[in-house]
């Protein structure tokens, strides 16, 4: 099973006054370093278009890397190696457990992410 926690808008200053968000003033993604304003993430998280995400390599759960959605997707689509995988999602609030099924994601001629591996990112 991985996990991964949704970063609200709501949440940020929260986020920010623990240490796990860096930037005053906006959030981006470790590995393909989209970016937005606090103002614009929550536009964007609104009209569900965006979402950030606080991801743990099962590999290593002392890393935790800060991975947009589509970055999320593709990560846990390589961990998976073409099997179902049990997916957690948190909120502010809730617990979602899901099934991963990396048939069901984007071919894999769109998948920019096989030569990402988290621990680059130390």
């Amino acid at each position: 099973m991985v996990s991964a926690e949704v970063i609200t808008p709501t949440t940020m200053k929260d986020w920010r006054k623990r240490g796990f968000l860096n930037s005053n003033e906006g959030i981006f993604c470790e590995n393909c370093n989209i970016s937005y304003k606090d103002e614009e993430y929550k536009i964007l998280y609104d009209r569900k278009k965006i979402g950030y995400f606080f991801f743990t390599d099962p590999k290593d759960i002392g890393l935790l890397w800060l991975l947009c959605h589509d970055c999320l997707f593709k990560k846990i689509k390589k961990l998976a190696e073409g099997e179902e995988l049990d997916l957690l999602i948190l909120d502010d609030d809730n617990e979602y457990t899901c099934k991963f099924y990396p048939f069901e994601t984007m071919d894999d001629d769109d998948d920019n992410f096989s030569d990402f591996d988290l621990s680059d990112l130390s």
